[in-house]
């Protein structure tokens, strides 16, 4: 390599760990938010004086809205060529969102500022990932997405838990949520000065970002007829499902039925969190090496085993911490069956749109009606029905996952135009 391509590379190399690293804040936040009310749980619950119905319901309008907006979003930011503008007015959004929580005195404006929290975060994770998939060279694609994906483990898996359980017993759960108030604002700044539309340096990476060309009818008919595609459907509404109706019920599930004490239920979400970020930063970067396929059949294995084992072990703090490790290898099962597997598989041109189209479909049956019928249950049953819920919506993502298509380089040789 001559000194002109070292200076080439070492400025793109920069610019993509600028991105990954604003990704990485972006995505942690974001989801934070929306986690948000999982940790406090019982909290909101008592003060208003909710069914789990409700609770679900709580849940499945964040996943409603995220889904709507995903696909607007994001369709009209690939129609358009732009996306930095739309993450932008979605963190001053996200961040009139999180102050409102502090006048939440009902299940209807509880509702409202859920929905809102889903309507900014939805075109959020398409455009960022595919964002982060422009700016990142093939073969770390997959670690890359691997390291933002982490951001939701370190921000919304390990410290969200014990900063919302933490002011929730000391000040109240409301004060919690309008502390995520100045962290967006820093971020939408942050996107402002860093993001860009377009490479600066497009001979650095004239491979991977081509002249954009308009989107046909025959990449439509690409994208529908992709096996992969196809499968990532019914994966994201699996996957999506399965980690939702988890997040939505555990704590109160631990807390109510488990009668372990809400500042234990945050330790134990922590230990997931951290483990997690780990799970996101090594899991991805291993299908790299030796392939999505095995990597998601194992994620798929867990994801299972995390619902079974959070019921068998309910009662025992110390042997909790086994659906702990469960749970945080199977954190990364959306980012690699959505955006690597997936992601590789489509038309370079309708990336985002097929995140947003699978996301959207995932929310609204998997992340929309899961935690519904799941809080239906628990109120017919106990608060164990939504988690073999859980455990049963694992057991397609394990079938879907032994259908895919390999798509890493290293193993299939291919590589998407």
């Amino acid at each position: 390599m001559n000194s002109i391509d070292s200076k080439e590379s070492g400025k793109r190399i920069s610019y993509e760990a600028i991105i990954v690293a604003i990704a990485f804040l972006c995505v942690g936040l974001i989801m934070a938010g929306r986690t948000s009310t999982s940790f406090v749980l019982s909290f909101i619950s008592k003060d208003l004086q909710l069914d789990n119905l409700q609770l679900g319901m709580i849940t499945s309008v964040v996943s409603l809205c995220w889904a709507i907006s995903s696909v607007v979003i994001s369709v009209t930011s690939d129609l358009i060529g732009k996306k930095k503008i739309f993450l932008i007015c979605a963190f001053a959004v996200f961040t009139i969102a999180s102050a409102f929580m502090g006048a939440v005195n009902s299940f209807g404006l509880l509702l409202i500022q859920r929905a809102a929290i889903g309507m900014v975060g939805g075109p959020m994770l398409p455009l960022i990932q595919s964002t982060v998939s422009d700016a990142s060279k093939p073969v770390r694609r997959g670690r890359n997405i691997g390291i933002v994906m982490a951001g939701s483990s370190l921000l919304s898996g390990t410290l969200a838990p014990l900063y919302f359980t933490s002011t929730a017993m000391s000040s109240g759960w409301r004060n919690a949520f309008v502390g995520l108030a100045v962290p967006g604002l820093i971020v939408a700044v942050l996107i402002g000065v860093f993001f860009r539309d377009k490479e600066p340096n497009q001979n650095a990476i004239k491979v991977e970002t081509p002249t954009r060309e308009k989107i046909t009818s025959e990449d439509w008919k690409a994208l529908f007829v992709n096996r992969n595609f196809l499968l990532g459907i019914i994966g994201a509404v699996a996957c999506i499902g399965a980690s939702v109706l988890s997040a939505a019920f555990t704590q109160i599930f631990l807390v109510k039925y488990g009668q372990i004490a809400p500042d234990k239920v945050a330790l134990f979400f922590s230990v997931g969190g951290i483990g997690g970020i780990l799970s996101y930063l090594f899991l991805p970067a291993i299908s790299d090496r030796f392939g999505r396929k095995p990597v998601m059949v194992f994620i798929a294995v867990c994801t299972v085993l995390t619902g079974l084992t959070t019921v068998w072990f309910c009662h025992n703090f110390s042997l909790l911490l086994i659906a702990a490790l469960f749970g945080l290898l199977a954190r990364p099962g959306v980012s690699m069956i959505v955006y690597v597997i997936v992601g590789e598989s489509v038309p370079k041109k309708l990336v985002a749109t097929a995140y947003s189209i699978l996301l959207c479909i995932g929310e609204i049956l998997g992340g929309t009606v899961g935690p519904t019928v799941g809080g239906k249950l628990a109120d017919m049953f106990d608060l164990r029905a939504p988690m073999y819920l859980s455990a049963a919506l694992g057991v397609v993502l394990v079938i879907v996952s032994l259908f895919i298509k390999e798509t890493s380089i290293r193993k299939s040789g291919e590589t998407k135009e």
